[in-house]
């Protein structure tokens, strides 16, 4: 059976949780190349970046992803275990271990039952086209829906298609978080087997992990909200 692994700090008490199972599904893309120069860029250098002055070019449109006036949108309607559009890919896949995906995001209008968030170390077969395909890490809000009832707070979640213990993931102490309807900077750093995330520079959420060391495709996800991305980049740790 399919397990998702997550690790959720709650906006409700600070308690931290493991929850599962789940499938996951996934737009298509394009095979797997990594940038072989990533690996010469100095740490703490971009290694992709998108600001919208180019309308987004090369992302993986479709379904509940569209652009306006350089922003990336997203209307939630495609949120579903069921349904690939979910998940949108950048075009850059990244060709080092240890990096940072970051990306500006506000939700638009207001949802209880709703996640989305960024992916990092993705990997996966040259036809993409479905959770069979698929390895990866997930780090952004849940508001409600679908894991914690009515709770809000940050997560990091693995999603293999194959059975995960819950042992191989520790939390740490987190720190609350509520969702708002203002811009953050939302942040998964991936250094060895240690994963952060961070909102606005605040660390919410910290697991040791060794299921995924390395992982070429980065993206983000979303189910249910509405969204507005207004930049989106990938550091060199």
């Amino acid at each position: 059976m399919a397990v998702l692994l997550i690790i959720l700090a709650l906006g409700v008490g600070g308690t931290a949780l493991v929850v599962g199972p789940r499938l996951m599904s996934f737009v298509k893309s394009t095979s797997i190349t990594p940038d072989p120069a990533d690996a010469s860029a100095k740490i703490g250098a971009a290694l992709y970046k998108e600001q919208g002055a180019d309308n987004w070019s090369g992302w993986s449109m479709g379904g509940e992803w569209k652009t306006l006036n350089g922003m990336l949108l997203s209307d939630g309607t495609s949120g579903s275990q069921n349904n690939s559009n979910d998940f949108i890919w950048a075009p850059h896949q990244v060709g080092v271990a240890n990096y940072g995906v970051q990306a500006t995001i506000q939700v638009t209008s207001p949802v209880q039952n709703c996640y989305f968030g960024l992916i990092g170390r993705g990997n996966g077969s040259s036809t993409l086209g479905g959770a069979s395909s698929y390895t990866g890490y997930v780090a952004g809000m849940v508001s409600g829906y679908p894991f914690t009832g009515t709770a809000t707070g940050a997560m990091v979640s693995y999603f293999p298609l194959s059975n995960v213990s819950s042992s191989s993931t520790e939390p740490s102490t987190p720190q609350q978080y509520n969702l708002d309807l203002r811009p953050h900077t939302y942040r998964v750093e991936f250094v060895d087997n240690h994963i952060i995330m961070k909102v606005d520079n605040h660390a919410v959420v910290r697991i040791v992990d060794s299921v995924s060391l390395s992982g070429a495709l980065v993206g983000l996800e979303n189910g249910y909200c509405q969204l507005s991305v207004s930049n989106f980049s990938v550091i060199k740790l």
